[in-house]
């Protein structure tokens, strides 16, 4: 995550989302895996703050803040925080850089300060590594790695984590994605996704905080559509992830088995 990205519009939907979870029944801890801003367009799409009539109805509360942000062309990631708009999150603004001690040292220090089990949210540049991503590379930071989830899945947290979508077919990558997690894992319970129009945010639920997680992004799918799409993990890896169809704020969604 970098600073030039706050305030986009996937950022908008993933701050919303986070607002969303049932903190008071889990906690969150988020590591932004905070990266230095770059040349590049990225967190260009802010066009949707000059169209209040589509986007603010979602969530007025952040979307008038990062709009005032945004104006004052002040984008840094703390403003999340300073908000105060999730009381009790946890958030470690460690620089994620190209150093796997770095990294390592970055993400254990920060899952062994938590106090209970809860969720914890990873918020890379690109997502989880692929199968060639050089771990000592030009741009392995953009890149949480299995080790890193691997810690904080043993220490009993359930994972949120951000993913950008390659330029593949979508539903065959998340199908693939959701079974090389749970396989990595050994997750007992089926993964499900939030996708939006860039990215997809997977939460890989322990067993004990599955059904209370999962509601919450269903209901999270529902209010916001039709900008998002819900998918659920499958047994095959070679299986598209089943899509729940998200079409009404007054329709109740079931769950596959």
């Amino acid at each position: 995550m970098k600073n030039q990205y706050f305030g986009d519009r996937t950022d908008y939907i993933k701050h919303s989302l986070l607002r969303h979870l049932p903190l008071d029944e889990i906690g969150l801890a988020v590591h932004w895996t905070r990266t230095l801003d770059d040349s590049s367009t990225d967190g260009k799409h802010i066009a949707y703050l000059e169209k209040s009539d589509e986007w603010r109805h979602y969530d007025p509360l952040l979307f008038d803040k990062i709009k005032e942000r945004i104006v004052d062309n002040d984008r840094r990631l703390d403003h999340f925080e300073e908000f105060g708009l999730i009381q009790g999150a946890t958030f470690c603004y460690d620089e994620w850089t190209a150093s796997p001690e770095q990294r390592k040292h970055s993400n254990q220090s920060f899952i062994c300060k938590l106090k209970k089990e809860q969720l914890v949210f990873y918020d890379p540049d690109n997502g989880l590594e692929t199968k060639n991503t050089n771990p000592k590379g030009r741009n392995s930071h953009k890149y949480v790695y299995f080790d890193d989830l691997a810690f904080a899945w043993q220490g009993q947290h359930s994972i949120l984590l951000y993913q950008h979508f390659p330029r593949v077919s979508r539903e065959e990558y998340l199908g693939t994605l959701m079974y090389r997690i749970s396989n990595r894992l050994g997750c007992q319970e089926k993964i499900i996704a939030v996708s939006t129009s860039f990215a997809a945010f997977l939460l890989i639920p322990q067993e004990r905080h599955a059904e209370t997680l999962r509601t919450a992004l269903m209901s999270f799918a529902v209010k916001w559509s039709p900008h998002t799409s819900l998918y659920f993990e499958q047994a095959s890896p070679l299986g598209r992830p089943k899509k729940i169809p998200v079409v009404s704020k007054n329709v109740q969604i079931e769950l596959p088995l």
